[in-house]
């Protein structure tokens, strides 16, 4: 950057002394008029530069950003199908999006390198990984919600939010239902009969 404005100022060296020259004044009084006019270009010019730059360098930081964030939300996305298709005890069969292992291999494999590339917290990955591939030893006792309510708030952090507690049974929604509003529904209207 000072580089450049040097160099923006032996280019302009030239021009300025020529202007000097041309007016043709006895005494530097009277160059006065014309060495503020020269310089207001120059620091025009400069603060030009610097908010070219900085312009530049928000909009990197933004799309970086973006890219972070997409890749959040689709991991958090298959590990939703993901997590509805193991066998937790406690807990009734969850509604599936129909999907098969080939399918969950390729998407886990894009969504694995997104992480790694747009995230700076390397836990993110690890927790990816360790919900996706559980360890043999830990599969029987395997704390899912845990480790999803981990994932969640590590990418909270790395997007600069603040961190959530949530109880373990409002960690995952594994069905939504319309009955249980339809019920509520039948039941006000007949107390208001």
């Amino acid at each position: 950057m000072i580089e450049e404005i040097m160099l923006l100022l032996k280019d302009l060296k030239e021009p300025v002394l020529e202007i000097l020259e041309e007016a043709n004044k006895p005494s530097l009084l009277d160059y006065l008029p014309h060495i503020i006019s020269a310089l207001a270009v120059i620091t025009s010019m400069i603060i030009v530069i610097i908010q070219y730059r900085q312009g530049i360098a928000l909009q990197q930081k933004a799309e970086i950003y973006r890219t972070k964030k997409e890749a959040i939300l689709e991991a958090l996305s298959f590990l939703d199908t993901y997590i509805s298709w193991l066998d937790v005890i406690g807990y009734g069969a969850p509604l599936r999006e129909e999907t098969n292992d080939v399918m969950l291999t390729a998407k886990a494999r894009t969504i694995h390198n997104k992480l790694c590339i747009s995230c700076d917290n390397a836990e993110i990955v690890k927790l990816f990984v360790d919900i996706v591939l559980p360890a043999e030893t830990n599969k029987e006792g395997y704390p899912v919600f845990e480790k999803y309510n981990e994932f969640r708030n590590a990418c909270r952090k790395e997007l600069g939010y603040k961190t959530v507690g949530l109880p373990m049974d409002k960690i995952y929604l594994s069905q939504v239902s319309t009955s249980a509003l339809q019920n509520q529904n039948n039941r006000n209207s007949s107390s208001n009969s």
